[in-house]
């Protein structure tokens, strides 16, 4: 029969086990991505043919925050290539930012200084858009890039989605100067 010193010590070897144990499971749960911010980002785009040589190109991106913890939204930029207009950077979508409160009534002539970031909770969707022109008859390939953190993760998080836009029928012809009596 085993004596109280023995099973002193068998107790305490199998707690020193459980502990390595349960160490090594929350490891391996960490490395292979438990607690990662799970997040669905979307982009679309709805295309106008116009008249003049030139599409109207909407541009919608959407997060679907998934169940894991939420997540505090920093930036989020398309880049639409080929473009007319200026550059081939990218639009900043800063329409996320919170707005002031003045007298009781939202301010939407600035954001907030003070709190610039967007809290996503678990289930939540949120849609940015913009809209800009493009080349008529020619694909036009859409990018999205979002980042977030989340309190007490060491660092940022980033999502990115891409989408092409389509022709719309053939291109129109170009325009022509308007003649009459030449």
């Amino acid at each position: 029969m085993p004596t109280q010193a023995t099973l002193t010590k068998a107790e305490s070897i199998l707690k020193i086990v459980a502990l390595v144990g349960a160490g090594l499971f929350f490891a391996w749960k960490l490395s292979t991505g438990w607690l990662i911010a799970n997040v669905r980002l979307t982009v679309t785009g709805s295309r106008t043919v116009d008249t003049t040589g030139v599409d109207w190109l909407a541009v919608a991106v959407t997060v679907d925050k998934g169940s894991t913890d939420a997540i505090w939204l920093e930036r989020a930029s398309v880049k639409v290539s080929p473009r007319i207009e200026g550059d081939e950077g990218p639009i900043d979508l800063g329409g996320f930012q919170r707005l002031r409160i003045v007298d009781e009534k939202v301010d939407w002539s600035a954001p907030d200084e003070n709190r610039k970031e967007w809290p996503i909770s678990p289930g939540e969707t949120l849609q940015l858009a913009t809209y800009l022109r493009v080349p008529a008859g020619k694909p036009v390939l859409i990018e999205a890039a979002i980042s977030g953190r989340r309190p007490w993760w060491p660092s940022d998080f980033q999502w990115r989605a891409t989408s092409v836009s389509l022709p719309r029928g053939p291109a129109p012809p170009p325009p022509t100067a308007n003649c009459a009596g030449c």
